[in-house]
């Protein structure tokens, strides 16, 4: 199942709420999937069109380019761009 939530105090209230039924079954004695588990992430706003940026990004200096409009995109926190230039 997916969600998506808009506050990370909604994110853990609703995993508590799940790990709880679980816990229940188990209880229960139900048939469960020993597998079954909870998790989550929470991304940043904006994650998508940054991963694009990315993705664009590591796309263009494969073919040996560099995006004129590199100063504006908006990368994800886990990329870093740096630019050596030679002096005249």
């Amino acid at each position: 199942m997916v969600a998506a939530f808009d506050n990370r105090h909604e994110f853990d209230a609703d995993i508590e709420k799940r790990a709880a039924r679980l816990r229940a079954c188990k209880e229960r004695g139900e048939d469960v999937d020993p597998a079954e588990h909870l998790s989550g992430l929470m991304q940043e706003p904006g994650y998508r069109r940054m991963q694009r940026n990315a993705h664009l990004l590591r796309r263009a200096m494969e073919h040996g380019v560099v995006p004129a409009c590199i100063e504006d995109l908006d990368l994800p926190s886990s990329v870093g761009f740096i630019r050596a230039e030679r002096l005249p």
